[in-house]
């Protein structure tokens, strides 16, 4: 189901995401590698769209992950990211929730093509709707939620009045990998509360909602860093 007819010529052009991009002007794109994250900037020329200038960033309409089968973890990673945004981005944060009279609209069926690619112009106007400036749009590629876990996420920030992709963060986050599990062992320990049994944190470690909330926290932190949210 859309909610429109795409009315403007557009063309999918290949990122590091296969997202559906506009051919017409391409954008410089200029990427930062942090420590478990890689974040893509996309400078687009001014004055080149015919859907409208850049929005200036008043909001942010956070959607529900998609990629995940199960719906109680998609609830809870929406959460997480919702919980972590909301501790790091100055500009305010709404979201809306997977059951919600919006169901139809935000599905992966209405929002992901048949051939994979990501139907930014419908997100766009999903926004707009919403009257939000900006989008942030989380595509889960991956998920083990089960020790060791694996997190392989995808977030797009998305300008709801020209439709198109502002930055897009990529990360895999695997619990076998060293530097992951320094990563999230240190963030255990920072959320440990004083009244806490020693031995809760190897608990903690392999819980699938204690990773999901560790990825939330790092995706969030470097998007409000680069990106001044």
């Amino acid at each position: 189901m859309t909610l429109r007819a795409l009315s403007f010529f557009c063309a999918l052009i290949s990122l590091t995401s296969g997202c559906a991009m506009h051919k017409s002007a391409l954008p410089k794109i200029t990427t930062d590698q942090h420590s478990l994250v890689r974040l893509h900037r996309l400078h687009w020329p001014e004055k080149t769209d015919p859907l409208g200038r850049p929005a200036q960033l008043k909001n942010i309409l956070l959607l529900p992950p998609l990629g995940i089968k199960d719906s109680e973890t998609q609830r809870k990673l929406q959460q997480h990211l919702y919980s972590a945004t909301q501790r790091h981005f100055y500009t305010p944060i709404k979201m809306v929730l997977a059951d919600s009279s919006y169901a139809p609209y935000i599905s992966k069926k209405n929002l992901i093509f048949d051939d994979g690619t990501i139907n930014i112009e419908e997100i766009a106007f999903i926004g707009t709707l919403m009257n939000s400036s900006h989008i942030l749009f989380p595509y889960v590629r991956e998920l083990k939620p089960y020790h060791p876990q694996l997190l392989d996420i995808q977030l797009m920030l998305i300008d709801a009045n020209t439709g198109k992709i502002c930055a897009e963060l990529t990360s895999v986050f695997d619990a076998r990998e060293s530097d992951v599990r320094t990563h999230f062992i240190n963030y255990c320990m920072r959320q440990k509360n004083e009244q806490e049994p020693s031995d809760i944190q190897h608990f903690k470690i392999k819980s699938p909602d204690t990773f999901q909330a560790f990825v939330s926290e790092m995706c969030s932190a470097v998007m409000a860093d680069e990106l001044s949210l």
